[in-house]
């Protein structure tokens, strides 16, 4: 059944004129949430946010007045002043005159006042629900016992730890220590902050920090092609610095609370315990990495301000950058004196680490004019893709089949969050996934117990292997990708306009209620109207994602756009289409319809609009079709919900 509609010129204005930021829903960006990691203007500035984080970060807090005056801990500290020490390889004083210009003068001042008294990592002092825990939860292995101990040997040989001692002294505290043991990488020792409840006297918004990730080496790289940068030389670098967090020293106060109990094992296998005083910031706890990214960020800081080195970025104790100058130089290792040819922007940040005493190794220097892994994904300089590398997708693969395979298929809720960090980091270059995470998600809402087994369901299972299969044959993702930049109405091949109601009008009582869809689009000067009827048995939140995916699904089929607008007045599925952070019945739903239109290549941005801006979609969803009007170049027609399509996001 085909009619002609008639609806006046005053309902069909653009209604992104009207949308300013006070109607836009809260959360909307240029570009949907699930690419926000990877998305960038079409004319994009490269940024630092790590080095701009330093301008407005506040000051790190110094040890309370509780502490200080701390008679216990005070009363230790006198009577073994062996076991305490402060000292870093950094020349502070270098430190400090290359700060100078730095604007942050209280947070400069705490870093540098930190770096001669020791970090304090803003605990507010109150240490009696600390628990006594010697060991961790879960039980250690003799090679993890003899891991412990040859790294302990190791760190006190390096000048991290005191010499050991085998009485605990008052105020004393120690944490439980374990071992990560990495695919391809070597094992490493954590020292558990959270389970001894150190961490707990730490502010969660004190410890946030700014990396630079991803994103703003995307955008480096797409500004230096935009301007034609790279044609004749283009080189991505990565630079590492040695020894990490272990480089920063910590409070005497908070060394007491650092102790680390160690078991050596003789020939006969009987152990022998004894302590160690920790001495500098170590890995596990909460506010480790903002005090080592503010040092690492002010330094780059320095870099960048008198050694001109334009855009560097740093995630933790990595640097990295996209030189294009086409420069190179040779630097000599401090220590070695081994000497080495590097892109100009690597020298400028080697020499300075090198000015500084900022320790590094030529091993963990690396630059490539083709490829780099570089955040633990492989980067190419040519192409401007970024994909996982073999090995990465290789141990992943592994991890999930380990974790489906768990015994009585009830891992440990700490597998699953570590599956779900996993699985984020994928997200990078994978973000659809996005979709299965909320099935991992919602198993594990509301449990706590990182030793409880979670038991694995069937719809789990389903979108775990799903996510290998999407893993394993996924092709490279680039940085160049229309898809992730901004881009609005004009730029559109087709703008839809969509709505639902529960209760649509009746021609008289008698009838039967009913609920309605409906959706328009006009496409070279033909405007297009649909409507759909149903017995009420949706919520409205589902209907109106009917509406939408029907619109969209329609439009794919019949025009082959590049890229799809579609305004509605549900805020709930402008966010559920934006973010892909849905449940339940919605899920599929939505990730339905990305994958129906990543398969062919589609561009998708939903938009919100204030309900008297989208009277047309509203009027094919609510009003009864007998009173509908023709009028010359509109076709309106009645359609059915191509619901087959559903219920196989992960098969």
């Amino acid at each position: 059944m085909e009619l002609l509609l008639y609806r006046s010129e005053s309902e069909e204005r653009d209604p992104e004129e009207k949308l300013d930021g006070a109607y836009r829903l809260a959360g909307t960006g240029p570009t949907p949430r699930l690419l926000r990691t990877l998305s960038y203007p079409i004319v994009t500035t490269p940024r630092t946010p790590a080095i701009d984080s330093t301008l407005t970060n506040p000051p790190l807090l110094r040890p309370p007045l509780s502490a200080l005056q701390n008679p216990v801990l005070l009363a230790t500290l006198t009577s073994r002043p062996d076991l305490f020490r402060v000292s870093t390889p950094l020349h502070i004083s270098h430190l400090a005159t290359f700060l100078e210009p730095h604007p942050n003068r209280p947070l400069v001042e705490s870093v540098l006042l930190g770096l001669r008294e020791g970090f304090w990592p803003g605990h507010d002092g109150n240490f009696d629900s600390i628990a006594h825990l010697a060991d961790p939860p879960t039980r250690l292995e003799e090679n993890d016992l003899v891991f412990l101990a040859d790294s302990a040997l190791k760190d006190f040989e390096k000048g991290y730890l005191s010499p050991a001692f085998d009485t605990l002294l008052p105020g004393m505290h120690i944490s439980p220590s374990f071992v990560v043991r990495p695919e391809h990488s070597r094992a490493r020792q954590v020292c558990d902050q959270t389970i001894s409840g150190l961490n707990d006297g730490i502010s969660r918004a004190q410890a946030r920090t700014q990396y630079d990730a991803l994103a703003e080496l995307g955008a480096l790289m797409r500004y230096r092609r935009r301007r034609g940068e790279d044609k004749h030389f283009h080189m991505l670098w990565k630079s590492d610095v040695a020894g990490g967090f272990r480089n920063l020293p910590v409070h005497p106060l908070w060394q007491l609370k650092q102790i680390h109990r160690i078991r050596l094992l003789d020939s006969k296998k009987r152990s022998t315990v004894v302590y160690f005083v920790d001495q500098r910031l170590i890995l596990g706890g909460r506010m480790s990495p903002r005090i080592f990214c503010d040092v690492m960020n002010l330094i780059n800081w320095a870099t960048r301000y008198h050694f001109y080195l334009e855009f560097p970025l740093a995630f933790v104790d990595d640097d990295m950058g996209f030189d294009v100058s086409g420069g190179r130089a040779f630097v000599e290792h401090p220590e070695t004196g081994e000497r080495r040819l590097v892109c100009a922007e690597q020298a400028k940040l080697l020499q300075m680490w090198t000015f500084l005493g900022w320790p590094w190794d030529w091993a963990k220097q690396l630059e490539s004019d083709s490829s780099l892994v570089m955040l633990g994904i492989l980067v190419h300089a040519v192409d401007f893709t970024v994909t996982l590398t073999p090995m990465a997708i290789d141990d992943f693969v592994t991890f999930v089949h380990e974790f489906l395979a768990f015994k009585q298929k009830r891992p440990p809720l700490f597998l699953w969050w570590r599956l779900l960090g996993y699985l984020n980091w994928i997200c990078n270059v994978l973000p659809f996934i996005k979709f299965a995470l909320q099935v991992l998600y919602a198993k594990i809402e509301g449990k706590s117990q990182r030793n409880a087994g979670v038991k694995i369901n069937v719809e789990v299972e389903r979108a775990l292997l799903w996510i290998v299969e999407e893993v394993s044959s996924a092709t490279p993702l680039s940085f160049l990708d229309p898809a992730l930049e901004q881009w609005g109405r004009g730029d559109a091949d087709v703008v839809l306009y969509s709505d639902a109601c529960l209760v649509a009008n009746r021609l008289s009582p008698c009838d039967e209620p009913q609920s309605g869809l409906g959706f328009w689009a006009r496409v070279k000067g033909v405007k297009y109207s649909f409507w759909h009827r149903f017995p009420p048995s949706w919520d409205i939140r589902y209907a109106e994602a009917l509406a939408i995916f029907s619109a969209i699904i329609w439009a794919a089929d019949t025009f082959a756009p590049r890229r799809i607008l579609l305004f509605t007045d549900s805020a709930l599925n402008v966010y559920a289409f934006d973010s892909g952070k849905v449940h339940d019945d919605m899920l599929d739903l939505v990730g339905t319809t990305y994958r129906y239109l990543a398969n062919r290549k589609i561009d998708l941005r939903v938009r919100p609009i204030r309900g008297e801006e989208n009277k047309h979609a509203d009027f094919l969803s609510r009003t009864h079709p007998s009173f509908f009007r023709p009028r010359p170049l509109e076709v309106i027609a009645e359609f059915t919900p191509l619901t087959h399509l559903l219920g196989g996001l992960f098969q």
